[in-house]
């Protein structure tokens, strides 16, 4: 599935004010308050560097098994994210979990999907907590508490 032209429009508009906001500090308005609170703490508390291309805090497999293993709610849900991630197979979208401390426990969906997005490690084992790789979705929902778009 293919983004539509207002997709592509406010990725755009929303590249362009995180440049703005990079490279002059310019809060632009249009951008919800979560990513501005969130490129705050990237910038402010967790001095993120905005060239940043991959996620670097990564699980040997042995932990990643263990933390796996001690997830009560991965395990019961194993089998719905199975599912789930084989009906998204045939799409361009994949299907995390990632545990409370932003560890990623699994990917399923469309394997080319999986394939690419793992070129910046977003991938099991690795950490998507904004401490670690700044604003991006499983992240910048762990910090707001709550869902984030």
């Amino acid at each position: 599935m293919s983004e539509t032209r207002d997709e592509l429009v406010r990725r755009h508009f929303l590249d362009r004010a995180w440049h703005s906001f990079i490279g002059d500090g310019i809060e632009v308005d249009g951008v919800t308050d979560e990513i501005v609170r969130s490129w705050r703490r990237a910038r402010e508390t967790f001095g993120i560097d905005p060239g940043q291309r991959r996620c670097v805090r990564l699980l040997p497999s042995a932990e990643l098994e263990v933390r796996r293993e001690k997830d009560d709610t991965y395990r019961l849900a194993l089998p719905v994210l199975e599912e789930f991630g084989a009906r998204l197979a045939s799409s361009h979208h994949v299907l995390t979990y990632f545990d409370a401390a932003g560890w990623m426990l699994s990917v399923g969906g469309n394997p080319r999907t999986a394939d690419k997005v793992a070129e910046i490690n977003f991938c099991p084992g690795a950490n998507w907590r904004e401490e670690s790789v700044g604003t991006n979705g499983p992240g910048t929902a762990l910090a707001e508490k709550r869902p984030v778009e």
